[in-house]
């Protein structure tokens, strides 16, 4: 191997290498959080100008397709298969050039079949060039989130090119992903398609944006839990009645109306003896919060009676489910249950963790603009929220 070759290859953030040795070869495996191949970066933190991202969810949720559109026709030899190449709008966003890419790709070769293929891309030009680190943490995540939610599966990066500076070639990152990559979601499963949101797809995505720099907790908490494999159920539980008060308090209200509760505070106060008014003060300034059951209520209630009422059944047991939910938290927070009581519950403390989740998902949808009455259709086909409604036929 020549060293020119060699130089043209550089690693980074590598922390691992292990030698196994398999007959006479010897191989080298680096164990890394991101490899970067294709060319020589000088810069641990190098800066880019475009990204080419591809993702394992992005295909199934674009149903647009330059195959689609042609068709197949008859002709004397058999069929006649044509592609159309179909162009997308570019998507002017707070993060740059936003636009989607399909081109037809070399078939899979498997015997005498031969599957069509289309590689389907999303193609980043940033207003200005940024930090790769930090592209890499805020956009490139928040578009990978942006699909989790919306085919309502675990969705990785599948592959990554990057232009630094004025490089004619891209370089390709290589990303390690702790979590499962290989199932991809049926279109009917999921949340939304593009074709659901093609007229205001900028605005979709604009608002997800904006989502972010409101709730990221939030945001990240659900992508974590919701599509994790095998979480522990009650950390599952906790981290979703965490992330639903957290909402709460971001987007609806954090507390009770300050005026009227500064004047309450203001004649409790004036009635009380001068060596109680100090402690009073202290235990009255923060008594407008709502209480967790009084968030997770209003959480429910924005999504219409239709919706709630095949997860609950009736508004008497949905009152009754939350303040089982707020009974759970606190027992588990502070660990109160025994593990043999946690144990004999923990399909019901499942069954309010996937409550929780799906209130979630409706209330970001709502967010994002969609209707209530778009919710019965996103959850038309999901399976967590049907399985509600075959415990609580109408």
């Amino acid at each position: 191997m020549s060293p020119d070759f060699v130089s043209q290859v550089t690693l980074l953030n590598s922390y691992r290498q292990t030698n196994r040795t398999q007959g006479a070869l010897v191989r080298q495996l680096f164990a890394a959080e991101l490899v970067l191949l294709g060319a020589h970066v000088p810069e641990l933190d190098p800066v880019i100008t475009k990204c080419v991202v591809q993702f394992t969810q992005l295909d199934p949720w674009l149903d647009v397709s330059g195959f689609a559109e042609s068709g197949i026709a008859d002709s004397e030899d058999g069929y006649t298969i044509k592609y159309c190449r179909t162009s997308m709008p570019t998507m002017d966003l707070e993060i740059g050039k936003v636009r989607l890419v399909l081109d037809s790709a070399s078939p899979w070769v498997s015997g005498r079949v031969m599957p069509l293929r289309e590689l389907v891309t999303i193609e980043i030009t940033p207003c200005v060039p940024v930090s790769f680190n930090h592209f890499r943490a805020t956009t490139l995540w928040q578009l990978q989130s942006f699909l989790t939610f919306a085919t309502d599966r675990s969705n990785a990066v599948a592959a990554c090119h990057l232009w630094f500076g004025s490089a004619p070639r891209p370089v390709e990152a290589l990303f390690r992903h702790p979590f499962r990559t290989g199932e991809r979601r049926h279109e009917g499963e999921m949340l939304f398609r593009y074709s659901n949101i093609a007229e205001v797809a900028s605005t979709i995505l604009a608002k997800w944006l904006s989502l972010y720099k409101q709730i990221a907790p939030v945001l990240n908490a659900i992508v974590g839990v919701a599509y994790e494999r095998t979480p522990l159920t009650e950390a599952k539980f906790l981290a979703a009645v965490q992330a639903a008060e957290s909402f709460h308090r971001r987007l609806i209200r954090e507390v009770d109306d300050h005026e009227p509760h500064r004047d309450r505070i203001k004649r409790i106060l004036a009635a009380a003896p001068s060596e109680d008014r100090g402690w009073l003060r202290w235990r009255l300034g923060r008594s407008n919060e709502l209480l967790l059951r009084e968030r997770l209520g209003e959480l429910f209630n924005r999504l219409g009676d239709q919706f709630t009422r095949r997860m609950f059944f009736s508004p008497e047991r949905q009152e009754r489910e939350i303040d089982e939910m707020v009974e759970w938290r606190n027992a588990l927070t502070h660990l109160r249950a025994e593990p043999s009581h946690v144990d004999r519950n923990l399909v019901h403390i499942g069954i309010a963790a996937n409550q929780l989740l799906t209130a979630l998902k409706a209330n970001i949808l709502l967010e994002l603009g969609f209707t209530v009455e778009d919710l019965e259709t996103a959850f038309e086909h999901n399976d967590t929220y049907n399985y509600f409604a075959r415990q609580h036929p109408d």
